[in-house]
């Protein structure tokens, strides 16, 4: 789920760093299993644990990504009267906690499933005009060596622009080519 999470986190506006506290917080759950049901899955970590599972992360850098984990909607805040976190075993109620939820998580996993596949095969698209102004880009160099032409493709090749663009740079360079393929191809024979 989280390895899901850390390709889908452009999505939810979430740094790698933001990942890092998710991922610290997902040890202290009882059961080491997330529930998709509200308040199912709430984990009460003191920042200071946090703190030290981080690497020493200050506890304010800790409660900013706390913070951005809620606003993503991928975690959610239990808190009661007192903004204080624990646990209490009512009775005829059964257990009580308050601090993290992280059943919003098992929820968003099926559209965080659909925007990753989306994701990949927009890669999958956008490699092969990649690919192709790659080689076109290099038959030119192989026959009338380096120019301000691809010079030009080399550097849009490396700002990774969009398909589109990239088919529109493959259009400008094969006229290039073609006017200097025709000459040698039309050669005329003598026998």
């Amino acid at each position: 789920m989280l390895n899901l999470l850390t390709q889908a986190a452009p999505m939810y506006e979430l740094s790698y760093r933001t990942l890092g506290v998710l991922r610290a917080l997902m040890p202290f759950l009882p059961d080491r299993v997330i529930f998709p049901s509200h308040n199912s899955s709430i984990v009460f970590p003191p920042n200071k644990t946090l703190s030290t599972r981080l690497n020493g992360m200050p506890e304010s850098t800790i409660r900013r990504h706390q913070v951005q984990l809620v606003k993503s909607d991928i975690v959610s805040c239990h808190d009661n009267a007192n903004r204080k976190c624990f646990t209490r075993n009512a009775t005829g109620i059964g257990r009580i906690a308050f601090r993290f939820d992280l059943s919003p998580l098992a929820r968003e996993t099926p559209s965080m499933t659909a925007h990753v596949y989306r994701i990949q095969a927009q890669a999958k698209n956008h490699a092969a005009p990649r690919a192709h102004l790659g080689h076109l880009r290099q038959t030119l160099i192989d026959l009338s060596g380096p120019c301000d032409l691809t010079d030009a493709t080399s550097k849009a090749h490396r700002r990774r622009p969009d398909s589109d663009a990239l088919t529109a740079s493959g259009a400008t360079i094969t006229d290039p080519i073609e006017a200097i393929e025709t000459p040698k191809m039309n050669g005329t024979w003598i026998i």
